[in-house]
């Protein structure tokens, strides 16, 4: 039985990681700017300071799709663009890095200076995401940047004293339930402004996805009903007229850290929250219009009473959608899951989908990963696309 992949919905220049509010200063002048980065985006300036410096030159359309997932190659020709990395050995060509390989000087720059390692079989794996882990190994090291403590509570004694450097030179702070969750994966902007702080452009801290969007107080799994009601009436993640009730937060523990994760689970798309039912959310933009009667949501996560089976569906043919899901399992079961693995195997499966043309397509697997069986896979009756899978304990 197949067991644990992850990730990889990549992208052309950078990648990052999660940030924080900035100070508001009037707003810097540049000679470029991407069409897709706004003025009130938090990473305006670190992107385009980037940019003004020559290491960050986006696409040719003028964006620079700040919420695609940073890959490997991408990351290591953006250092390489920063820094003049040393080498400290001589490593052979991984066997899937030919030299026709348009990153494969960079990628071998990183082997060479020891920031990028091979797997078992000698592959470098160029087009896979960037784990936060090996994002905070490479700063670290390129940048010279030095600690001994963090208060961290979920990173392997591999990382360690990479994320103690960042952590007490203010390049992160990590998220407010003070994990670092070194096995996920970085957006092209938070890779993009964790550069900029570890490069001392600007130092700030803080590891949330992006601004955010709520009036109201911060609220985590020890707030109250009505602070948690207050806050989803007050947010404009939450379509109006939403409501919860004390069962929902009191029976579902996954239910309550997607309520309280909202901002980073939706950071950077324009999906909301449009309904809240026992143990179920859905998610769609505002003016979506279903394909079919099966689609009521693009996205949906449902919890049952007993917390033995989860389930996420979403319509695989919309990108966001992919990639709220992948937000929501790496939420509700982080430390539990792979879930770095296992979303490497949502985006094979939404690649196989995508890639077949039959009106009628089905491709489901049944795997497992600790205690829990998980059935997952694609299905497509006409013009319905769906990914769907079942989390059982």
């Amino acid at each position: 039985m197949r067991k644990n992949l992850f990730v990889a919905a990549l992208a052309a220049s950078i990648a990052l990681p999660a940030i924080v509010v900035p100070v508001e200063v009037e707003a810097a002048t540049y000679s470029k700017t991407f069409k897709d980065v706004s003025q009130n985006s938090p990473y305006y300036d670190s992107i385009h300071t980037m940019t003004e410096k020559g290491i960050i030159s986006g696409y040719e359309d003028g964006t620079f799709k700040p919420n695609e997932t940073l890959t490997r190659k991408h990351a290591a020709a953006l250092l390489n663009r920063a820094v003049s990395v040393k080498a400290s050995k001589n490593v052979g060509a991984p066997k899937d890095l030919p030299k026709t390989n348009a990153y494969y000087n960079d990628l071998m720059v990183l082997v060479n200076a020891g920031l990028l390692d091979m797997d078992a079989k000698g592959n470098i794996n160029p087009n896979a995401p960037l784990t936060r882990g090996e994002m905070a190994k490479i700063l670290a090291t390129a940048f010279d940047l030095k600690g001994t403590k963090h208060p961290l509570t979920d990173v392997s004694s591999k990382y360690s004293s990479y994320v103690a450097a960042l952590y007490e030179n203010d390049v992160t702070t990590g998220y407010e339930d003070k994990t670092f969750k070194e096995k996920g994966s970085l957006t092209r902007a938070h890779y993009a402004v964790f550069m900029y702080r570890a490069m001392g452009l600007q130092k700030v801290g803080g590891d949330t996805a992006q601004k955010p969007t709520t009036p109201s107080k911060k609220i985590s799994m020890s707030s109250t009903e009505k602070e948690i009601n207050d806050y989803i009436k007050s947010s404009k993640l939450f379509a109006n007229g939403i409501t919860t009730s004390s069962i929902h937060l009191n029976e579902f523990k996954g239910y309550k850290q997607v309520i309280v994760n909202s901002e980073d689970i939706l950071g950077g798309t324009d999906l909301k929250v449009t309904k809240l039912l026992a143990g179920i959310f859905l998610f769609n933009q505002d003016g979506w219009k279903p394909v079919d009667k099966l689609s009521s949501a693009q996205v949906s996560y449902k919890s049952n009473y007993s917390k033995e089976t989860q389930k996420i569906s979403f319509d695989y043919t919309l990108p966001q959608s992919q990639e709220v899901a992948k937000r929501i399992l790496a939420t509700v079961f982080s430390g539990e899951i792979d879930t770095f693995e296992l979303g490497r195997i949502i985006d094979e499966k939404v690649a196989e989908g995508l890639a077949n043309t039959d009106k009628q397509f089905r491709n489901i697997e049944h795997i497992e990963m600790g205690n829990f069986k998980i059935r997952l896979g694609v299905d497509r009756d006409g013009e319905a696309n769906h990914f769907w899978m079942d989390i059982k304990q």
